[in-house]
C-alpha cells in the first residue's frame, strides 16, 4: 500500500512540476506560448483523460455502485447531495467536450475538485485527496497545453517586464 501511495504522490508531484514549468515558460516568453503540434496533442490527451474520469466518476455515482455509495457516505454526501455531486461530475465532462466552453469547464472542474479535496481533508482522508488533485492538475495542464490562450492574463508579462513588476507598479500607483 505504501508503494501505491508513493507512486501516486510522485505522479501528482510530476504533474504539478510540469504545470509550473509551462506557466513559468508562458510568463517568461508569452509570444512563444502557442500550441505546437506535440504540445496540443499532449494537452488534448490530458483533457481527454480528465474528461473520461469525470464521466466515469459521475456514472458510477448515478449507477449507485457500492464503492461509490460507501465513499460518499463516509463524506456524508448522501441523498440529494450525492446526486448533485454526480451531476457536477457529468457536467464537468460535458463542458470539457464542448471546446468553446473549455475555459468555463476548467473553472467548474477546479471548484468541484477543490470541494472534493476539502471534503476528504475534513474527513481525515489525506491520501484520498490526491486523485482529486491529480484530475484537477491533468485538466489544468491539458487545457494550458492544448489552448495556451487560456493564459491570456499572463501575456502582459515577459522579457520586457520582469515577473510581477508591472503588477506591483499598477497596484501601488
Amino acid at each position: 500500500m505504501i508503494y501505491i501511495e508513493l507512486i501516486v504522490g510522485l505522479g501528482e508531484a510530476s504533474l504539478l512540476a510540469a504545470l509550473l514549468a509551462v506557466l513559468a515558460h508562458a510568463v517568461a516568453r508569452p509570444s512563444q506560448a502557442t500550441a505546437g503540434l506535440f504540445r496540443a496533442r499532449a494537452g488534448a490527451v490530458m483533457v481527454a483523460i480528465a474528461t473520461f474520469i469525470f464521466f466515469m466518476s459521475g456514472a458510477t455515482k448515478l449507477m449507485h455502485l457500492p464503492f461509490a455509495v460507501d465513499e460518499m457516505g463516509l463524506l456524508r454526501l448522501t441523498g440529494w447531495k450525492y446526486d448533485l455531486v454526480a451531476a457536477v461530475e457529468i457536467t464537468s465532462g460535458v463542458l470539457f467536450v464542448v471546446k468553446p466552453l473549455r475555459s468555463i469547464a476548467l473553472l467548474f472542474a477546479a471548484a468541484h475538485c477543490g470541494g472534493a479535496i476539502c471534503a476528504h481533508l475534513i474527513a481525515g482522508q489525506y491520501f484520498a485527496m490526491i486523485p482529486s488533485a491529480m484530475v484537477l492538475t491533468l485538466a489544468t495542464l491539458g487545457s494550458v497545453l492544448r489552448d495556451p490562450q487560456i493564459l491570456w492574463s499572463l501575456r502582459d508579462y515577459g522579457e520586457a517586464h520582469p515577473v510581477g513588476m508591472r503588477w506591483r507598479a499598477e497596484s501601488v500607483g
